[in-house]
């Protein structure tokens, strides 16, 4: 987890900005939590609230 977040502070600021990074960063950190504490895997709930806060339905 920290190799993944000192590459990403590494990335320019418009880069590290992008809802794609957002969405991988919060997946990545979410997943981290899981198995560090409970043993479990990412639900696709849990995908799809984090893909819904990061790309939101047209609309909205």
């Amino acid at each position: 987890m920290a190799r993944f977040q000192t590459a990403l502070q590494a990335l320019p600021a418009e880069q590290a900005a992008s809802p794609f990074v957002r969405a991988q960063v919060e997946l990545v950190t979410l997943k981290d939590d899981k198995f560090r504490g409970r043993g479990g895997f990412v639900t696709l709930l849990e995908w799809a609230d984090v893909l819904d806060r990061h790309f939101p339905a047209a609309g909205r």
